[in-house]
C-alpha cells in the first residue's frame, strides 16, 4: 500500500531524484475507458536516507492528486515488492513495452523468473479482497476477475500477458462489459455471478497452496538462488550508478515513522 504525502519539500526531493516513470493501471490491460484513472510509478535514485535508515517499511510514498497519482519507489523497494507480491503493479509494468531501453529492461528480460508462488498468491489475494466488496459494483468485480485470470494463467500455463485477450478472449470481453457496466445482468444475476466466481477463486487458492506445500512442488517461493544473486547484483549496480545526495534531515522520516508505528489510514 501507499503512504500519501503532501509535504512540498519531500515531493521536491522525490521529483528531483526521479530516474524514470512508468504508467500503470487499466490502460496497460486494455481495459480503460473515459472514467479510468491514470497513475504512474516513479523510480527514484537511492539516497542517504534510504541507504542508511534502519526502517523496514515496505509501503511506497504516493503523491495523490485529482488528475494523476504517482507512486515513488527505489529500485530496492520495487524488487522487494516484486519478490513478495506486495504489489502486482510492478509485475504488470514488467510486461509492458514501457520498460524497453530503461533501467527496468533487465528485469523485463527476466520477467518469467517472477512467475512464482508469491506472485500467484498476490493476484489471488487481490481477487479475494475485491470480490468480497463487489456487491453491486461491476467495476470492483471486474478487477477481482482480472486478478483471478492473472493467477490462473500463471499457475496453469506458466504464462502471463497484461492483455487478457492473449489468453482468453471471452473472459476479456466479459470483464470489459463489467467495467463498462454494459453487461446487461440484473442485480440478482450479478450476485449469482459473484458467488460463482468467489467459489472458483477460493478453489484456486486452495489448489495453489497445496501445490506449493507438496513434497514434489514445482513452484518456487521466489526464484532459484543463482537468479536471486543475479537480481541482487543488478540492484547494487543501479544504486552505484544512480545516487541522489541531498540534505534530507526530517523530510522523509516523519511520514515513515508515523506509518510504521500507527499504520496507514486508508
Amino acid at each position: 500500500m501507499n503512504i500519501k504525502i503532501t509535504d512540498e519539500k519531500l515531493l521536491s526531493v522525490l521529483e528531483d531524484s526521479t530516474i524514470t516513470t512508468f504508467e500503470f493501471g487499466s490502460s496497460i490491460y486494455e481495459l480503460h475507458n473515459e472514467k479510468s484513472d491514470v497513475d504512474d510509478i516513479a523510480v527514484v535514485a537511492n539516497n542517504s536516507f534510504f541507504a542508511n535508515s534502519f526502517l523496514w517499511e515496505h509501503h511506497t510514498l504516493q503523491r495523490a492528486s485529482t488528475e494523476r497519482d504517482t507512486i515513488f519507489t527505489t529500485i530496492q523497494l520495487l524488487v522487494r515488492n516484486l519478490m513478495s507480491g506486495d504489489s502486482t503493479a510492478y509485475f504488470e509494468v514488467l510486461h509492458s513495452k514501457q520498460c524497453d531501453d530503461t533501467i527496468l529492461e533487465f528485469l523485463k528480460d527476466r520477467r518469467e523468473w517472477f512467475y512464482n508462488f508469491s506472485t500467484i498468491r498476490a493476484f489471488i489475494g487481490y481477487a479475494r479482497r475485491d470480490i468480497k466488496h463487489a456487491t453491486d459494483s461491476g467495476k470492483r468485480f471486474s478487477h477481482a476477475l482480472r486478478c483471478f485470470y492473472s493467477a490462473l494463467m500463471l499457475y496453469k500455463d506458466n504464462f502471463y500477458s497484461n492483455d487478457l485477450r492473449d489468453y482468453d478472449a471471452n473472459a476479456y470481453q466479459y470483464i470489459k462489459s463489467l467495467k463498462d457496466e454494459t453487461h446487461g445482468m440484473s442485480n440478482k444475476e450479478l450476485h449469482q455471478e459473484i458467488k460463482r466466481f468467489k467459489l472458483m477463486i477460493d478453489s484456486l487458492r486452495s489448489e495453489v497452496s497445496q501445490a506449493f506445500n507438496s513434497d514434489r512442488r514445482t513452484l518456487n517461493r521466489y526464484m532459484e538462488p543463482a537468479r536471486l544473486a543475479e537480481i541482487d547484483r543488478y540492484v547494487i549496480d543501479i544504486n552505484k550508478k544512480h545516487f541522489y545526495d541531498a540534505e534530507l534531515h526530517d523530510v522523509v522520516i516523519n511520514d515513515l515513522y508515523e506509518a510504521l508505528e500507527n499504520g496507514i489510514q486508508y
